[in-house]
C-alpha cells in the first residue's frame, strides 16, 4: 500500500472554492504524521513552529495542530528511530524481536491509518470533508483517537529497552522485558492490553526458542548469552572429562518461573548434555536415539504453552519433560544401588561415621608433622609455641598421609580373614586428600530451590589437620554427577574439616590426660653410694617438695584441660548422635521407605547384614517387584538431587555452620587447645629432664630446665585462662543461638510440602547440650569445692 510520502502533492487538484494554502496545510500535516520533515510544521518536544500560516489559525486550531504534529507525528518518529536502533544494535535477541514487531506490525498500522485518512479526504468522504469541502481538524484528530495512548506506551517501552542515559550501566534482558509486558497487560486500557498481549507473544516465542534448544537437545545457543538464565560456568573445569558445569543466573529468570522449576530446567539440559557426550565417548549414538524417541513428546509439551505463559502451565510442562526423561533414560543410567553406595561413602568417611578413619588420618598427619620437626629438637620449644605456619605441605606428602590412614584401617580389618570390606575398597578408589585451592566453599550461596540455600561461614577449619589448608574430596564420576555435583562435594569437605577439627582436638587432649608423669609422682627412697642413707632421705624430701609444687601449679591447668576435653567430647557426641544420625535416618528412609536399617550402624555385623539383605532381595521375586516400583513412586534423579541438597542444607544449619560467630569462636578455641597441648608436651619433657638431674645427677650444660619450667608453667596458666574464657564464649553463643531458634520455631510449621517431597527435620533445640555444658563450665567448676582442697 502506498504511503503519504509517495503521493505527489499536485496529483489531485484542489477544488476551486478551497484555499490552496489550506489544502497544502492538510497535506503537510499528513506528511508530518508519517514522520517526514515538513517546512510548515517544524516541531520538537517543547514547541510547534507553523511558519507563515500562523496568522490564519485560531488558538484552538493551533492546539489541534500541535496534538497531531507533536503528540502523534513526533512521538511516532521517536518510536520508529529508537526501534530501528534496538533492532540493529541491541544484544538481546528477544528485545530485537519485540522492536522488529513494533516496526513491522504496530507502526505499520499507524501508517496505514494515515493513508486511509488521506484517501478518504481525497475522495471527499463525508466523514472528514464537510460543507464547502472544508476538512475540520477535529475530525482528523478524532480519526486518530487512541493512537496517542498507544504511541506513548510504545515510547515508554522502547525507552525501557534502550534508555537515553548512556552513562548508566543498564542492559535490558529477556526477563525484564517479559516482566514489563506482563505488567502492562493489567493497566486497565483495552487497547494497551491488546498491544501488550501481542508483544508478549512475540517475546515469549523468541525466548521459548532458546529454551527449546536447551530442554530438547541440551545445547546452549550463542545468541542466548544475555537472555537465557542457564549459562556455562567459566570458572569450573570439565568434571570427569565430560563437560563444564552449568549455572543459573538469577537475574535472567522470567517472573513466571519458580526457583524449583528453574532447577528442573537446568537438570533436564545437563542430563541431555551428559547423555549426548556419554554416547560420543562410548562411540554409540545414545544421545541421538534418546532425542529421536522423546523429542516429539517433549516438543508437544512446549508447544502446548499459550501466551501469556503462566507459572502453573510452564511448571507442568517442565515437570512432564523431566519425568519423561527420568523414567525412560535416567533411572536406567543411575540405579538405586549406585546411589546408596556413594551415599554410604559420604556418610562413613566425610561425616565420620567410621571413627577409625578419622583417628587413622589424624595419626598419619601427626606422624608427618613429627617427621618434619624431628631434625631440630633443640628448637622444639619455639616450634611448639609458634606452630607450623611456615611449614609447606606438598601433594606427595598428602598422598602419603592418606595411604598410611588406609593402611591403618586395613590392618584393623585384616584380623578377620573371612571378611572383605567392599565399602572400604570403594572409598579408597574415590577419596583423595588434596590442597585447598582457595575456592569459596559457599555452595548454597548460589541458586537453590525453595530458598533452601544458606550462606556457610568461611572455610576456616581446613588448616587444622596440617599447616597447609587441606580438604578431603571426591570427584563424582558420571552418572553419579546427576545428583552430586562439585558444589555438594565441597560442602561435604567443609563439614569433614569441621568435624575432624573437633575430633582431632579431643584426641590430643585425651592423650595429654594419659601422661602419667605429669599427673602423679612415684616417690621412693633410693640409696646412694656417696651420700648414704641421709643423702637418700634428703633427695626424697626434695623430690616430695618438687612434687607438691608441681601439683599445686598444675592444678588449674588440669581443670582447664578437663573442661576443654569435656566440651569437645559433648559437642562431638551431640553432632554425631543428635544431628548427623537423625538427619541421615530421615533422608535414608525417604530414599528407601521400606528399609528398616537407615541408621547404618558401623559395626561389621551390620554391614554384612546389609549385604545379605541386598542379595536376598535380588533372589526374591516379590522383593524385586517392589524394588522396581519404588523409583517410580518415590524419587527420580532431579527430585533426588533436590532432596539431597535439602538434606545438606538442613545438616549445615543443625551443625551451626551458618553461624559465623560460633565457627569463628570455635576455630579460636581449637587453636588455643593446640597451643596448650604443645606446651603440656614440652613441660612433660622438661620434667623428665629435671627428674634425671635430681635422681641420677645427669645434667645438660647447654639448657636451663628449671628456668624453662617456670616459663612453661606461666605460659600454660595464661593459655588455660584463655581456654576458659573461650569455653565461656562458646557456651554464651550457643545459648544465644538456642534462644533465637526457640523464637523462630513457631514459624517453621508453616512450610509444608507434598508427601512425596523430602522435608528435613531441623534440629532446633540445644537444651540437652547446654545443660551439660552449663554444669561443667569453668564458672560452675570454680564455684564448687575442689577435690584437691580436701587433699
Amino acid at each position: 500500500m502506498p504511503s503519504v510520502a509517495c503521493l505527489p502533492r499536485v496529483e489531485v487538484a484542489a477544488p476551486a472554492f478551497v484555499d490552496l494554502k489550506e489544502f497544502t496545510m492538510l497535506h503537510e500535516l499528513l506528511l508530518a504524521l508519517s514522520g517526514h520533515p515538513s517546512p510548515l510544521l517544524d516541531h520538537d518536544d517543547s514547541k510547534l513552529d507553523i511558519g507563515p500560516v500562523q496568522g490564519f489559525l485560531s488558538p484552538s486550531e493551533i492546539a489541534l495542530l500541535k496534538s497531531l504534529s507533536t503528540d502523534l507525528g513526533g512521538k511516532y518518529k521517536k518510536v520508529r528511530d529508537r526501534a530501528n536502533s534496538i533492532s540493529m544494535l541491541h544484544d538481546s535477541t528477544v528485545c530485537r524481536a519485540v522492536s522488529a514487531s513494533i516496526l513491522s506490525v504496530h507502526l505499520l498500522q499507524f501508517q496505514r491509518k494515515i493513508v486511509e485518512i488521506e484517501t478518504q479526504i481525497l475522495n471527499q468522504d463525508s466523514q472528514y470533508v464537510g460543507a464547502y469541502n472544508i476538512v475540520p481538524l477535529s475530525s482528523i484528530v478524532g480519526a486518530f483517537n487512541g493512537w496517542t495512548r498507544k504511541l506513548d506506551w510504545l515510547w515508554k517501552l522502547v525507552w525501557f529497552v534502550q534508555p537515553d542515559d548512556k552513562t548508566r550501566h543498564y542492559q535490558c534482558t529477556a526477563s525484564r522485558i517479559i516482566g514489563y509486558l506482563h505488567d502492562a497487560i493489567h493497566t486497565g486500557y483495552p487497547d494497551i492490553e491488546h498491544l501488550s498481549l501481542e508483544l508478549t507473544r512475540v517475546a515469549e516465542t523468541a525466548w521459548l526458542k532458546q529454551l527449546s534448544s536447551w530442554v530438547l537437545y541440551g545445547k546452549l545457543s550463542h545468541l542466548s548469552n544475555t537472555d537465557f538464565f542457564v549459562a556455562q560456568d567459566d570458572n569450573n573445569h570439565r568434571i570427569g572429562g565430560y563437560r563444564q558445569s552449568c549455572i543459573i543466573k538469577e537475574d535472567l529468570i522470567p517472573s513466571f518461573i519458580t526457583p524449583a522449576t528453574a532447577n528442573s530446567v537446568l537438570f533436564v539440559g545437563k542430563s541431555l548434555q551428559h547423555i549426548r557426550e556419554r554416547g560420543s565417548k562410548s562411540n554409540v549414538a545414545i544421545g541421538s536415539r534418546v532425542d529421536a524417541a522423546l523429542l516429539h513428546n517433549h516438543l508437544s509439551e512446549l508447544s502446548s504453552l499459550r501466551s501469556p505463559i503462566s507459572a502453573l502451565s510452564f511448571t507442568s510442562a517442565v515437570n512432564a519433560i523431566r519425568l519423561s526423561l527420568s523414567k525412560n533414560v535416567l533411572q536406567k543410567l543411575l540405579p538405586l544401588q549406585d546411589v546408596k553406595a556413594i551415599l554410604r561413602t559420604l556418610r562413613d568417611f566425610f561425616l565420620l561415621e567410621r571413627g577409625e578413619f578419622a583417628l587413622s588420618l589424624i595419626s598419619a598427619a601427626d606422624e608427618c608433622l613429627l617427621s618434619r620437626r624431628h631434625p631440630s629438637v633443640g628448637n622444639f620449644k619455639q616450634k611448639s609455641q609458634v606452630g607450623f605456619e611456615n611449614v609447606t605441605i606438598k601433594e606427595g606428602e598428602l598422598a602419603t598421609v592418606l595411604s598410611k590412614a588406609w593402611s591403618a584401617m586395613c590392618s584393623l580389618e585384616s584380623t578377620h580373614d573371612d571378611f572383605v570390606d567392599e565399602e572400604l575398597d570403594f572409598a579408597r578408589n574415590l577419596l583423595q586428600l588434596s590442597l585447598d585451592s582457595g575456592r569459596p566453599s559457599l555452595p548454597f550461596e548460589s541458586y537453590t530451590p525453595d530458598n533452601q540455600g544458606i550462606k556457610l561461614a568461611n572455610n576456616i577449619f581446613t588448616d587444622l589437620l596440617l599447616p597447609t589448608a587441606t580438604i578431603l574430596s571426591i570427584r563424582p564420576q558420571p552418572p553419579l554427577d546427576f545428583f552430586l555435583d562439585q558444589s555438594d562435594v565441597l560442602t561435604y569437605s567443609h563439614i569433614h574439616s569441621y568435624l575432624l577439627g573437633i575430633r582431632r582436638a579431643h584426641s590430643h587432649l585425651s592423650k595429654v590426660v594419659l601422661l602419667s608423669g605429669l599427673r602423679r609422682d612415684h616417690l621412693f627412697l633410693r640409696m646412694s653410694s656417696s651420700g648414704g642413707f641421709q643423702g637418700a632421705v634428703q633427695t626424697l624430701q626434695r623430690a616430695r617438695h618438687r612434687s607438691n609444687r608441681r601439683t599445686k601449679s598444675l592444678r588449674p591447668i588440669w581443670a582447664a584441660i578437663r573442661s576443654a576435653n569435656f566440651l569437645l567430647a559433648e559437642l562431638g557426641a551431640y553432632f554425631q548422635t543428635e544431628v548427623i544420625t537423625r538427619s541421615w535416618i530421615e533422608f535414608y528412609e525417604w530414599l528407601e521407605p521400606t528399609s528398616s536399617h537407615g541408621s547404618r550402624p558401623t559395626s561389621r555385623d551390620s554391614r554384612e547384614l546389609d549385604r545379605s539383605f541386598a542379595s536376598s532381595t535380588k533372589s526374591d521375586g516379590m522383593s524385586r517387584t517392589q524394588l522396581d516400583l519404588q523409583p517410580e513412586l518415590h524419587w527420580d534423579p532431579e527430585s533426588l538431587m533436590t532432596a539431597h541438597r535439602r538434606f545438606l542444607s538442613s545438616l549445615c544449619r543443625s551443625l551451626l555452620l551458618d553461624h559465623k560467630s560460633f565457627t569463628t569462636q570455635l576455630r579460636s578455641f581449637l587453636t588455643l587447645v593446640d597451643h596448650m597441648v604443645a606446651l603440656v608436651d614440652r613441660l612433660n619433657l622438661v620434667h623428665q629432664r629435671l627428674d634425671l638431674e635430681l635422681e641420677n645427677d645427669i645434667r645438660d650444660t647447654f639448657a636451663n630446665y628449671g628456668l624453662e619450667e617456670d616459663e612453661l608453667v606461666a605460659d600454660l596458666q595464661t593459655s588455660c585462662a584463655k581456654v576458659d574464657n573461650s569455653i565461656l564464649g562458646l557456651v554464651e553463643i550457643l545459648r544465644d543461638i538456642d534462644s533465637r531458634r526457640t523464637r523462630s520455631r513457631c514459624n517453621q510449621s508453616r512450610f509444608l510440602r507434598d508427601d512425596k517431597e523430602f522435608a528435613p527435620h531441623l534440629n532446633t533445640s540445644l537444651d540437652r547440650l547446654l545443660l551439660k555444658l552449663d554444669y561443667t563450665s569453668p564458672q560452675t567448676t570454680a564455684s564448687k569445692p575442689s577435690e584437691w582442697d580436701a587433699v
